[in-house]
């Protein structure tokens, strides 16, 4: 059986793991999401596939904007 992560499953895991509030291991953590242990799992094991396609991505062009930004205004 394959677990289906979605961009949105992973960013719940990733809200959590930035509250800083749990270690990811503790059980407490996934509670404070909607996923299911597999998912959990998943997001752990393939954690920098999903970082690099999810949130790596958005960082970056975020920081693009925010350089653009600051060019247009020099």
């Amino acid at each position: 059986m394959s677990v289906e992560i979605t961009e949105g499953d992973f960013k719940e895991y990733v809200r959590v793991q930035k509250s800083g509030d749990f270690h990811m291991f503790d059980p407490r953590a996934r509670q404070m999401t909607t996923l299911s242990k597999e998912q959990w799992v998943k997001c752990i094991s393939d954690y920098d596939k999903f970082y690099t396609a999810w949130v790596l991505d958005d960082e970056l062009e975020k920081e693009d904007m925010k350089n653009e930004e600051k060019n247009n205004e020099d």
